[in-house]
């Protein structure tokens, strides 16, 4: 480690933590962790905290979902409005995928529906959700 007065040199620490059973296990981490217990350089607590892991929690994250599309009903309560079926396909996909997640997302049918509601009328009116819309900002003058 390099000392306070030398300026030439820097010096960091990285922390490790030990996992909870309540973590968020990534698609690269659990790869990764099949990869070590594979070549045996899994340590015992490691084991034990990916055999413990919620195996509910697997692509949690939005950015691990290839495929995220409307499906069953809420396709087929999207495809009822035919204008706003028409906007929605005409999108480039990142906003399909993104405003499909953000529909699908939640945690309650209330939400979805309510959600649901708001792309379909967006959709309609030839506007993109609020969320994925960029906001201008005012030119200084």
């Amino acid at each position: 480690m390099a000392s306070a007065s030398d300026s030439t040199t820097t010096s960091y620490t990285i922390r490790f933590t030990s996992r909870k059973p309540s973590s968020i296990w990534s698609a690269v981490n659990t790869g990764r962790a099949v990869e070590l217990m594979k070549l045996g350089r899994m340590h015992a607590a490691g084991q034990k905290a990916f055999d413990e892991r919620d195996q509910r929690k697997p692509q949690l994250y939005s950015y691990e979902r290839a495929a995220c599309k409307l499906e069953g009903a809420y396709k087929t309560q999207f495809r009822a409005n035919q204008k706003s079926w028409e906007f929605y396909q005409a999108q480039a996909p990142w906003y399909r995928r993104t405003s499909a997640y953000w529909v699908i997302s939640a945690k309650q049918e209330e939400t979805h529906q309510r959600r649901l509601a708001q792309l379909i009328k967006d959709s309609a009116d030839g506007r993109r959700i609020a969320l994925l819309t960029p906001t201008r900002r005012k030119r200084k003058k």
